[in-house]
């Protein structure tokens, strides 16, 4: 599932040359959207250039303004890791948002429609496998040190079958378009992000801001809708609910307000309608909200201590995984995993 935000063609810190754009920084020729390479307004912008000839400068200034002024009054923010202000504090920055959104025709999303899916299905396949048969790994398309060392791989997850097959619920692939050696235009994929990837409350908020600030550009295209993208995610998670449950609860777990994206977690948990749960932390009346489907960031090193301590084969070490869920010395992440599990069978 990709997040398409709205951005501008040449993005900041570039100028404009001729039917490219040439960034300050690199020096590399970068694809324009917006302009063919022979000249002219490629297809998907020409409407909206008739349209944007028509608005002044000062106009554009002042609805970016007004944008930037609604944004911080919402608390559409991200913080920023790594980074201070002058107090000493993390760096909240507002949304990307453009006034000149990136135009994708219907003909090219279809596309890329099908390319993703493609791709998100293969990278499921791929993790099936190196978990379960690895054959990919005995037919010397991967090396071994690659994926059995990899400080991500988790070693106790070996012959687990996940629900549907789905390790990765949500996928977030960054896109970028470019020219390829023949000088066409082509997507590439820069990284596939699919540890609960954030963003896509952004690109929802862009598309309602942009809706605000220009319904009459809005009435002359034929723009796609994306406002219904949390009841798909909904229907997602429900989709791998344990088998017997028939309504599961849905709970999205957030470490609290100052995380980078709490904005999204709270946004995401409100279109939803679904419980923001903070913490792992909760009394029983909470872990009756939790016993079905949690949708969260996964820390791994509960899991990670568990398998140290247990060792043994694999097969004893999965039976020893689940018996170590009664032991009251565990990792309080994993405490009453037992408990739930047959509260769960009971209901």
């Amino acid at each position: 599932m990709a997040a398409q935000q709205q951005s501008s063609a040449s993005g900041q810190g570039a100028i404009e040359h001729g039917a490219a754009t040439l960034d300050a920084g690199s020096g590399r020729r970068a694809f324009d959207e917006m302009h063919a390479a022979a000249g002219g307004t490629r297809p998907p912008y020409r409407e909206f250039e008739d349209w944007l000839q028509q608005q002044s400068a000062e106009t554009m200034r002042n609805k970016r303004a007004e944008a930037d002024l609604v944004f911080r009054r919402v608390g559409i923010t991200f913080a920023v890791y790594g980074e201070k202000d002058v107090d000493g504090g993390g760096t909240e920055r507002l949304i990307p948002f453009d006034v000149i959104p990136r135009i994708i025709a219907a003909s090219e999303w279809r596309e890329l429609q099908a390319g993703l899916r493609q791709r998100v299905r293969a990278l499921n396949l791929f993790l099936h496998d190196v978990y379960h048969d690895q054959n990919i790994i005995r037919a010397g398309r991967i090396p071994t040190e690659q994926v059995l060392r990899n400080l991500q791989f988790r070693p106790e997850m070996h012959g687990v079958d996940v629900a549907n097959g789905i390790y990765a619920h949500i996928a977030g692939i960054d896109i970028v378009r470019a020219e390829n050696a023949k000088g066409d235009a082509e997507f590439y994929v820069l990284e596939d992000n699919l540890r609960v990837p954030s963003g896509v409350s952004y690109m929802l908020e862009n598309r309602k801001m942009m809706m605000r600030l220009f319904p009459d550009l809005f009435a002359r295209n034929r723009v796609a809708p994306v406002a219904h993208y949390p009841d798909l995610l909904l229907e997602n998670l429900r989709s791998v609910a344990p088998q017997g449950v028939d309504n599961p609860t849905v709970v999205l777990m957030t470490p609290g307000m100052y995380n980078s994206a709490y904005f999204e977690h709270s946004f995401l948990a409100q279109r939803m309608g679904v419980v923001c749960q903070l913490g792992c932390g909760a009394g029983a009346g909470v872990v009756l909200l939790r016993r079905d489907l949690r949708l969260r960031r996964p820390d791994p090193e509960p899991f990670r201590q568990v398998h140290q301590r247990t060792g043994g084969t694999r097969p004893r070490r999965r039976r020893q995984l689940h018996e170590a869920t009664r032991s009251p010395r565990l990792h309080p992440r994993l405490r009453g995993l037992r408990q739930r599990s047959e509260s769960r069978a009971v209901s």
